[in-house]
């Protein structure tokens, strides 16, 4: 593939992807305030309220001690809003 044709496709989902978490409307999720990129590094940036706790991957990372069912929340709330 064309490094063109891969930026655009890249373009692409970046903007399909700022426009759904854009309309998304829910307490458990944060609204989107914007995106950005990096100065250093060229990589697209979307930008949310600061959560104290971080993310959800560095949640899990620091909190070994969850039980797989609540592992498994996790990646079925990941995976269904992948599908919105």
């Amino acid at each position: 593939m064309r490094s063109s044709e891969t930026t655009r496709r890249f373009v692409g989902q970046l903007f399909e992807a700022v426009y759904v978490w854009s309309r998304l409307r829910h307490p458990n999720v944060l609204s989107l305030l914007g995106f950005a990129f990096c100065n250093d590094t060229g990589y697209p940036m979307l930008i949310s309220r600061w959560m104290d706790r971080g993310s959800a991957w560095k949640y899990v990372s620091e909190h070994p001690h969850l039980t797989i069912v609540e592992r498994g929340l996790l990646v079925r709330a990941c995976r269904n809003l992948h599908l919105v």
